[in-house]
């Protein structure tokens, strides 16, 4: 049919598609002079409508019919379009940093990105400071340690929590190349599950319980020299704390005389409510903790009413099994757990992991990062996983080639006999972030910096 001179039927949806129970809004768009407007919305409310612009809810899911009629007194149009009204969904949650490669100190902004109309947000940022926050997009969070680091978002709506988990989402890098070598150690045996003890008639070891017990030390051999102790992972089992609640870490210089912990020559104090069940979290000391030999490493709790922490330890384990972990009982005297019956007597471990750093790398084989530089190139660099090495037409006789990632971490050695000019290098499996690659002659060492970035 053709139009009336002047006279057109148009309006604008917006949304066309919405969740049930939720509103849509019609804006009349019609064109004419002196016309009047009817809205029918079968299945809506209201049903029908005069007004220019009409808010209408879908109760029920489906798909509907809306139409405006427009009549000059003449003629009269009409135009229909198609809504859908869908079911209720739980937030599909999602996020973006404005940075995800930064040095020790910068701050990072969050955005969130999720969709299906969430209400709360909450964050928690491994590494970083503040660690937890509840604003749709944090702004300037801090991160002070080199490092992978995860992001967790937790959305909630009327109709649900989901969850989002970027994993090594941050690379927080050193602004220098190291001059230190650093890495975890564990207690931890390959085939170890992790649990903890319930006590009756309440309370868990390696946590808080009626038997008394609230401190808990491991034993590390220190077979590399570290001299110092930089912080810990630790494997949180459950943190349910007030806000008086607190657990402290210690490093204990071990005795000479009992082979038990001795002096604390350094600790960490943190709320109880700071840590998340179920998560590895980072624990820094405000100043290195200098060691010498073997040292214990754990935490005892301070608790009021339920506040209760512990982290995991390894499930109990053979009787020729080795068993590090050692129990403060409430005299303060400590003693082996496999030696206490009144909890399995269980050969064990804490899952705590020292962050122990030396900075004589030549206890590893490595020499001082020299300046003095041969012929090698690295290429391409920036670099999304597989690089070259190239050293001319001179090639390299016998070098060794070790490769440290930015916490001084060595990832790998690979000795080669004999000359080659060009090595390939495979990085897909890192996660985004700078490697030193050191190039190991019989004259010098050599450090080609490796920027890996997807």
């Amino acid at each position: 049919m053709e139009c009336p001179e002047g006279l057109w039927a148009d309006f604008l949806v917006e949304p066309v598609t919405v969740v049930m129970g939720n509103q849509i809004k019609f804006s009349d768009m019609s064109e004419g002079e002196n016309f009047s407007r009817l809205w029918q919305f079968p299945g809506g409310t209201p049903s029908s409508s005069t007004d220019s612009v009409v808010f209408v809810q879908y109760d029920t899911i489906g798909t509907y019919d809306a139409t405006i009629y427009v009549s000059d007194q003449i003629d009269t149009l009409y135009k229909t379009e198609h809504v859908y009204v869908v079911e209720p969904n739980a937030p599909n949650p999602d996020f973006i940093a404005n940075e995800t490669i930064i040095n020790v100190g910068d701050t990072i902004n969050f955005y969130d990105l999720t969709t299906d109309s969430p209400d709360t947000w909450s964050w928690t940022f491994q590494g970083g400071s503040p660690t937890f926050s509840v604003d749709q997009n944090p702004t300037e969070i801090i991160y002070n340690y080199p490092g992978h680091y995860n992001v967790y978002l937790n959305c909630l709506n009327q109709w649900g929590t989901s969850y989002e988990t970027k994993y090594n989402y941050i690379t927080v890098q050193s602004v220098q190349p190291p001059v230190e070598i650093c890495d975890t150690l564990s207690n931890m045996m390959p085939l170890d599950s992790l649990m903890v003890i319930d006590i009756a008639p309440w309370g868990v070891v390696p946590g808080n319980n009626n038997l008394g017990y609230r401190a808990y030390a491991d034993k590390y051999a220190n077979n590399f020299n570290y001299d110092k102790i930089d912080g810990l992972v630790a494997n949180v089992h459950i943190a349910n704390g007030s806000s008086n609640g607190k657990v402290r870490f210690h490093v204990w210089e071990k005795d000479t005389i009992t082979n038990l912990p001795g002096t604390s020559i350094g600790s960490k104090e943190y709320y109880i409510s700071d840590f998340v069940s179920n998560f590895a979290q980072y624990v820094y000391f405000d100043n290195p903790v200098v060691v010498s030999g073997d040292f214990f490493m754990g935490y005892e709790v301070f608790y009021f009413g339920y506040d209760v922490f512990a982290t995991s330890m390894a499930k109990g384990r053979g009787q020729w099994d080795p068993s590090t972990l050692y129990i403060q009982k409430s005299t303060g005297d400590w003693i082996a757990a496999h030696e206490i019956a009144l909890i399995g007597s269980p050969r064990s471990s804490l899952a705590i992991e020292p962050i122990a750093c030396t900075s004589d790398t030549t206890v590893f084989g490595v020499d001082e990062y020299e300046t003095e530089m041969m012929n090698i190139l690295l290429y391409p660099n920036p670099s999304t996983g597989k690089v070259t090495l190239s050293f001319g037409d001179e090639g390299c006789d016998n070098c060794e080639l070790r490769i440290f990632n930015m916490t001084g971490t060595l990832l790998s050695i690979e000795a080669r006999t004999g000359a080659f000019n060009i090595k390939e290098l495979d990085f897909s499996h890192q996660a985004n972030g700078i490697y030193f690659i050191n190039v190991v002659t019989d004259k010098a060492v050599v450090t080609k910096k490796l920027v890996l970035s997807r």
